[in-house]
């Protein structure tokens, strides 16, 4: 494995001063990718927003440290030592995150090309048409086929499906070397799921994007995970290679459940 993009180190958050997440500890290379799974309530989302800055109000990192190297720095910086507006400059460029609602994290009453090119143009010098040609082509790569007309809309006028691949679409704008996905495929429909799967692993593969992928959906965690991290109550239960940490023979009784899960199609013979 070369040089972490990404570390966590013993990371624990706090609610009003109660430990609630952790210690949970990582480390991701380049074109790697981490699958966190577990059930609902588990913590997921919370290791993401703390690296993010996005921790409820009350939230912060008590103990541990994360870790992040930036294109092109040396040396990683620490996250939990850095002002908001030098977290925020990181936001987008070093890091992007995939909400599972995308839609309610977009704007309701701005067109979303404008949103597209609000979002590069606080990180970059570039022109409205640059970032319509970069935006269209990657709604095209996510199975949207109608670019131009998404881009004039409202984030009203899209189903959640489309919203959702709109969310993927800006978190990879500024074509992070980090990026969490919060359960990007949840309200997708199967051809969409593919769509965003493969462009996720393009990135992967391709880009050498590390993945941060928070999902129930097994199948998709096997598609496109190197590593496995299992949380239950807030803690890991278990972590290490994909393939280990999901086996039927060895999964822990928190894998096992997601296992279990998974629906098991049988033909006429089988009812």
């Amino acid at each position: 494995m070369g040089q972490a993009v990404l570390e966590y180190e013993g990371v624990e958050v706090s609610y009003g001063g109660r430990p609630v997440v952790g210690p949970v500890s990582f480390a991701l290379s380049e074109a790697q990718a981490l699958g966190v799974v577990g059930a609902s309530g588990s913590g997921k989302t919370t290791l993401a927003c703390a690296a993010l800055g996005l921790l409820a109000p009350g939230g912060r990192i008590s103990a541990g440290d994360i870790r992040l190297r930036p294109q092109g720095c040396a040396a990683p910086v620490s996250l939990t030592q850095l002002r908001p507006a030098q977290l925020r400059a990181l936001c987008g460029t070093s890091m992007g995150m995939v909400f599972q609602d995308a839609l309610a994290s977009l704007n309701p009453v701005r067109r979303i090309g404008s949103q597209a090119f609000e979002a590069v143009r606080a990180h970059e010098r570039t022109s409205r048409a640059q970032v319509a040609r970069r935006f269209a082509a990657l709604l095209e790569r996510l199975a949207l086929s109608d670019p131009e007309r998404v881009m004039a809309g409202y984030p009203a006028e899209l189903s959640g499906g489309m919203g959702q691949r709109v969310g993927i679409a800006l978190a990879l704008l500024l074509r992070p070397r980090v990026l969490f996905a919060d359960e990007p495929t949840a309200s997708l429909d199967v051809i969409a799921q593919r769509a965003v799967a493969d462009e996720l692993a393009r990135l992967s593969a391709d880009e050498g994007v590390a993945l941060v992928l928070i999902t129930h959906n097994i199948a998709l965690a096997r598609h496109l995970c190197d590593e496995a991290l299992v949380m239950s109550g807030g803690a890991v239960a278990d972590q290490g290679p994909l393939a280990h940490v999901l086996s039927a023979d060895r999964a822990c009784p928190e894998a096992r459940a997601l296992l279990d899960a998974v629906p098991q199609l049988t033909g006429r013979e089988g009812r």
